[in-house]
């Protein structure tokens, strides 16, 4: 789930968004991209098959829509879709990344970097799997945590955690 909760760090920097108002939903079928709620309760999805070739064709293309070859969904084949509240316990990166934006500075930059690096050492089976969220958590204990970062910190800073994660 951290992919998720980078993904909330995002909408709270691109849409200006307040953490509080950034609400995950788990959605085993991976049909639902996206939910807006508007103040009188309704809701806006973006609804897709699970492909990233359409997400990366639309930032690409974007704000035109082209046409493709791949699948299109069809809506009577889905026979039904499920939602449930994250468990914090079960992914407790989702709730790092929540934590680490809410602090904002280099807290993003320590969790990203130091999670790319973990899985890296899960890949090559030097980590277990459990051992991304300890390795992640330990590294951003550990850092000296700044404000205000320049893009030449953020480049710094994530080369740095990514070799301490490396180099134990």
């Amino acid at each position: 789930m951290m992919n998720k909760g980078l993904e909330v760090i995002e909408a709270h920097h691109l849409y200006q968004t307040p953490y509080d108002k950034i609400e995950v939903i788990i959605h085993p079928q991976s049909i639902i991209h996206s939910m807006v709620e508007f103040t009188d309760g309704t809701v806006l999805s973006q609804m897709g098959l699970p492909d990233m070739r359409f997400p990366i064709q639309y930032v690409l293309t974007y704000p035109e829509k082209l046409k493709n070859p791949w699948p299109k969904m069809d809506l009577t084949c889905i026979q039904q879709l499920h939602f449930y509240a994250p468990d914090y316990k079960k992914f407790p990166l989702l709730k790092c990344a929540f934590e680490c934006g809410r602090k904002g500075g280099s807290y993003p930059v320590v969790m990203n970097a130091a999670n790319e690096a973990a899985v890296h050492l899960f890949l090559n089976q030097k980590i277990s799997f459990l051992d991304i969220y300890k390795t992640v958590e330990t590294h951003i204990e550990k850092a000296n945590h700044q404000s205000n970062l320049s893009l030449s910190d953020i480049i710094s800073l994530d080369k740095e955690t990514k070799e301490k994660v490396l180099n134990g």
